[in-house]
C-alpha cells in the first residue's frame, strides 16, 4: 500500500522539480506553532482561528520565515570574519537554503557548498556589497575532476574530487544552489552535494 502512494512521485519531480518545490514538510511543520494556540481539546480549528487573527491584529506574525526562501542570519559584528576591499557590513555567519539546508562559516563540516556555475568553494564569510547585494567570500577549488571512473563516472552522481584552493573571492550569495559533504582525501577532498535545488 506503501509502495503505490508513491508510485507518482517521479512525474512529479519531472514536473515540478526537486521535492523541496512541492513538498508538504514546511505546511506540517507549521503544525506545531498552530497547535501552541489550541488550549483544550474541543473546538481546535476555532481556537487555532481566533488566537491567530487577535494576533495578527495586533501586529505579531507566528512566523517570518518563508520555507522556500533563502535567508540569512546575521551576527552583527564588524570584526566577525575577514572582508574583501569592496565588502561593508553587515556581515552573516550562515545561509539557509531552500529545504533547510544551511551554509555556515561556524564549522568545517558546513562551509562548502557549489554554485550555480558548477564550482565548488569553501566559504569564510558572508557580508554585503556597496550595492547592497549578499555576498560570500570565500575559495573556489581549481581543480575539479572525477573523484572515480570504474564502471561509470563519479560526476554522474555529482561526486567529484577537488583540490588546490584559488585566492580569496566573492560571488553574489543567491549564486549559491547546494550545499556539500566533503571528505578529506589524497591531497583534496571527496565532495558531494547534499542538496539540488535542480
Amino acid at each position: 500500500m506503501l509502495a503505490i502512494t508513491f508510485i507518482h512521485l517521479h512525474q512529479d519531480v519531472h514536473r515540478f522539480g526537486s521535492l523541496d518545490n512541492f513538498s508538504a514538510f514546511p505546511f506540517e511543520n507549521f503544525y506545531q506553532v498552530l497547535g501552541k494556540l489550541i488550549r483544550k481539546g474541543e473546538k481546535p480549528l476555532q481556537q487555532a482561528a481566533k488566537w491567530y487573527s487577535e494576533l495578527e491584529a495586533n501586529g505579531f506574525m507566528l512566523t517570518n520565515v518563508k520555507p522556500q526562501s533563502k535567508s540569512f542570519r546575521g551576527l552583527g559584528r564588524p570584526s566577525h570574519g575577514i572582508l574583501l576591499e569592496s565588502c561593508i557590513n553587515p556581515q552573516y555567519h550562515s545561509y539557509t537554503l531552500p529545504g533547510g539546508y544551511t551554509v555556515s562559516t561556524l564549522s568545517d563540516r558546513d562551509n562548502c557548498c557549489k554554485l550555480d556555475n558548477g564550482e565548488v568553494m569553501l566559504v569564510e564569510n558572508f557580508a554585503s556589497n556597496r550595492e547592497g547585494e549578499t555576498v560570500v567570500i570565500g575559495r573556489k577549488f581549481l581543480t575539479s575532476e572525477d573523484a572515480f571512473t570504474f564502471l561509470c563516472k563519479s560526476s554522474v552522481f555529482v561526486i567529484l574530487y577537488v583540490k588546490r584552493q584559488s585566492e580569496l573571492k566573492m560571488w553574489p550569495a543567491s549564486e549559491i544552489v547546494r550545499k556539500c559533504f566533503r571528505m578529506p582525501w589524497k591531497n583534496g577532498f571527496i565532495v558531494e552535494p547534499l542538496h539540488k535545488r535542480d
